[in-house]
């Protein structure tokens, strides 16, 4: 897993976010704004927004349709000091299939889990943009802990 730095860009994070990080946490808010959770995978970046996918008519799906505000949390690392927690704030729009061939080009495992039904899986899965606003990176591997909050 790399380190960030001083220098890293956003498009430094966001490959960090997407290749290192991966899994993360989607947070939002339910028709009844109680607090909804779901683990996704980090699947794509470009241009500074952030893709990931969810099938039509899940839960997440519904509550992004209804409040696209969220946040974005994740933690990974052999324990509390070998590891390196990442926050993401933003706005998530259903995009329909929107990079998609690039997103399963990109994470080929996509292929594996879909495999008895990947032209269906490609039809009922749709991309989210996240429109970033802002991130944070709390990286304990190092000494002193990094720690650095960038804007999109």
């Amino acid at each position: 897993m790399r380190f960030l730095n001083d220098d890293s860009t956003n498009n430094d994070f966001l490959d960090f976010v997407t290749d290192d990080i991966h899994n993360a946490v989607v947070s939002t808010v339910d028709k009844y704004d109680h607090p909804y959770a779901q683990v996704c995978d980090m699947l794509y970046h470009t241009d500074g927004k952030l893709y990931l996918m969810t099938k039509e008519g899940n839960e997440l799906f519904n509550c992004i349709k209804r409040a696209p505000e969220l946040v974005i949390t994740a933690s990974k690392g052999d324990g509390t000091m070998g590891s390196v927690g990442i926050a993401l704030k933003g706005k998530a729009y259903i995009v329909d299939h929107k990079y998609q061939s690039e997103i399963f080009a990109t994470n080929p495992y996509l292929n594996q889990i879909y495999a008895s039904h990947l032209e269906e899986a490609k039809e009922y899965m749709h991309t989210i943009e996240v429109q970033l606003e802002s991130g944070s990176i709390y990286d304990i591997r190092l000494n002193p802990i990094y720690q650095r909050k960038f804007q999109f």
